[in-house]
């Protein structure tokens, strides 16, 4: 392990110099997010037609759909989160990244429109879509005109007061939208398989080792014995290719995009065994793929067993193709609590990468530039980009 790298990740001013908007601040207060976010929406009961919805389709996009995801791995996973008498969801949960909503969205649909800002485009459409089909509406926002919509339409919402998210990054406040997501939930019949009181213990749990993932993974553990300072290091200036299966899946998104809006950095988040059936042969070419890849694991204990047996397996194929590969390895017996581990495990990640990169990690440039861009361009201006791209292509 290079020393200049590891003596720079346990140099406290080289975060000073280098993270000026709070960042890290985010990252340490994510057991405070969660206690807050979870106190706060836990409390807020949902009108009883929404009672057992027929489906969950959530509407949001980027930063702000990341808890989702972890809902929808955790508690989705079948022999996996209903395994042991865990809870499990009862009806399918679907997450929609786009302006329009499903034909099957209908009256007994139970629609949640996240937005962290409540300025983002596509969810607001989408929410305006769901009000002409009926839906059952509910909203978890921080303000913008989401909240000013939800209010008008009277509609349940959890809108909260991001006090421990000094960045204001929203994918640094996922836990706000996660446990305001779950809060929301946990209160109305036909979701979970378990009743609200056990689901409550669990989630209580969960935020604890939230705190005692902070202490293992935070900057006041050296390098040489804290793994997420010890994984920076190997991925520093290497592509990340992310692994995951079950629980975890909503974890290998999570940080994925982490590493892309903090670290600046390519990643990309696979599920095995799906990628058993392609991705392998996929790494032949280019011939210096070994050269800029790293591939990391997200290992479980609580694998399907046929799932398990193939991390060391598809871990012997890369190392073959010369593509270093690297575990985190997961030994809580619970699934939520490995969820919420791996999620604070990332955020200090990706937060070392940017120290790595010298870089400001609050800074999105190329997203701000592309949202102005947006913002400005007329429709005259988009079908010219359509027909232009069209000869190009023809």
């Amino acid at each position: 392990m290079p020393k200049s790298k590891t003596a720079s990740l346990d140099n406290s001013a080289n975060f000073k110099k280098y993270d000026p908007h709070h960042v890290l601040e985010s990252v340490l207060a994510l057991p405070k997010q969660c206690t807050q976010a979870w106190s706060e929406a836990s409390r807020i009961k949902l009108p009883p037609e929404y009672s057992n919805p027929t489906n969950i389709v959530v509407a949001a996009m980027g930063g702000s759909g990341l808890g989702a995801h972890l809902i929808k791995s955790v508690f989705s996973a079948k022999g996996g989160s209903a395994a042991g008498g865990e809870p499990s969801l009862r009806i399918p949960l679907e997450i929609i990244n786009h302006y329009q909503l499903p034909a099957y969205v209908g009256k007994n649909t139970l629609v949640i429109i996240i937005s962290y800002s409540g300025s983002t485009e596509e969810p607001l459409a989408a929410a305006k879509e769901a009000k002409k089909r009926q839906a059952k509406i509910a909203g978890v926002t921080a303000g913008g005109e989401l909240k000013t919509w939800l209010k008008q339409n009277n509609l349940p919402a959890y809108i909260f007061n991001p006090l421990h998210n000094p960045s204001g990054q929203p994918r640094l406040g996922t836990s706000y939208l996660l446990m305001g997501t779950l809060g929301l939930l946990i209160n109305l019949p036909g979701i979970f398989t378990t009743p609200s009181k056990k689901l409550a213990t669990l989630i209580q749990d969960a935020i604890r080792a939230t705190e005692e993932a902070v202490k293992k993974y935070g900057p006041a553990i050296p390098a040489s014995k804290n793994p997420a300072k010890q994984l920076a290091t190997k991925l520093h200036e290497r592509g990340a290719l992310i692994f995951a299966s079950e629980h975890l899946l909503g974890n290998a998104h999570i940080l994925a995009n982490q590493i892309h809006e903090s670290a600046k950095q390519f990643a990309a988040w696979f599920a095995i065994p799906e990628m058993n059936h392609h991705l392998m042969e996929g790494l032949t070419f280019p011939k210096l793929n070994h050269r800029y890849l790293t591939a990391i694991f997200l290992e479980s204990s609580l694998y399907h067993p046929r799932v398990a047996t193939r991390y060391p397996i598809t871990k012997d194929v890369l190392q073959k193709q010369k593509v270093p590969a690297f575990s985190f390895a997961l030994q809580s017996q619970e699934h939520f609590n490995q969820a919420i581990e791996t999620l604070t495990f990332g955020g200090f990640l990706s937060f070392y990468l940017t120290m790595l990169n010298h870089i400001d990690p609050s800074k999105i440039p190329w997203v701000d530039y592309f949202k102005k861009r947006l913002a400005n361009g007329s429709v005259a201006e988009c079908a010219f980009m359509t027909k232009s791209l069209g000869s190009e292509r023809g």
